[in-house]
């Protein structure tokens, strides 16, 4: 049976595609995702570097067993829904980057950093969102109704109607449960 290098790390095998620990790491990112077999391994294999794998964005090697660490290895879509255009990441930074692609994420966090080192508000013209799935910045009408819109009705019927608090906390509930609803369905 002849030796060959792990597609990955490059360690001699003599059976299969890749080693133990890269095949396990492989087939669960494989799990984890939709995307393209060949370009996960591409991914792995340029985030090794002296044994470890590495974050594409911070540079810190990856934990590879603790899945509550923030430093879990995780796949990253460089342009959302590219399936070929992977990196490893840490995942705490691929949920923080989301659906942005990888020039967006990178200005937010510029804006970010700079909103903390001065104190002034986010700049909403530094930050383009182009790959973003949820409208949430510039467009009001997609953050639903206002609280004193919801809250207004309400408070007057409540001061009407003589109800008890208990009462008014029901009127409330039933009141989120049907924006969420609105929301939800307006959303799909």
């Amino acid at each position: 049976m002849d030796i060959v290098p792990c597609e990955v790390c490059d360690s001699p095998i003599n059976r299969g595609k890749r080693c133990r620990q890269c095949a396990a790491i492989h087939d669960a990112l494989s799990a984890d995702s939709r995307s393209d077999v060949t370009a996960i391994t591409a991914a792995m294999r340029n985030s090794l570097r002296d044994g470890l794998f590495w974050c594409y964005y911070t540079g810190l090697p990856l934990v590879l067993d603790d899945s509550g660490s923030p430093y879990y290895r995780s796949i990253d879509h460089r342009t959302p829904g590219d399936r070929r255009d992977l990196v490893l990441c840490c995942l705490f930074v691929n949920e923080m980057k989301g659906d942005l692609d990888e020039a967006e994420f990178r200005s937010a966090i510029r804006a970010l950093a700079a909103c903390f080192e001065t104190g002034q508000p986010l700049n909403l013209g530094e930050v383009r969102f182009q790959y973003r799935k949820r409208n949430w910045l510039g467009n009001r009408r997609s953050c639903g109704p206002t609280l004193k819109g919801i809250s207004g009705p309400i408070v007057q019927e409540f001061v009407r109607s003589g109800m008890t608090d208990d009462e008014l906390g029901g009127l409330l509930e039933e009141a989120k449960l049907a924006m969420r609803a609105e929301h939800r369905d307006g959303a799909g």
